[in-house]
């Protein structure tokens, strides 16, 4: 089964995000800003909103084993 995924929300939705394990996608744009895995995607994502980089939308991804979280975020985080 496919990880439960988001398309490209605006900033004002992340209080909708599931607060289970997965990835985030940060862009500016249409630029990749950021990435990372997290234990609860909306606590990940309210953070990132607080302290920057300021970004214009987010994709986001329902992954619960560790290993395959890590090995997403790896492939999506920018400049990797």
């Amino acid at each position: 089964m496919p990880p439960a995924r988001g398309r490209r929300w605006p900033p004002r939705r992340i209080g909708q995000l599931p607060s289970s394990a997965g990835v985030y996608v940060l862009y500016q744009r249409t630029k990749r800003v950021g990435a990372g895995r997290t234990f609860n995607l909306r606590r990940a994502l309210e953070g990132a909103a607080r302290r920057g980089p300021a970004f214009t939308s987010f994709d986001w991804y329902v992954i619960r084993r560790e290993e395959e979280r890590a090995r997403l975020a790896a492939t999506l985080t920018p400049g990797a």
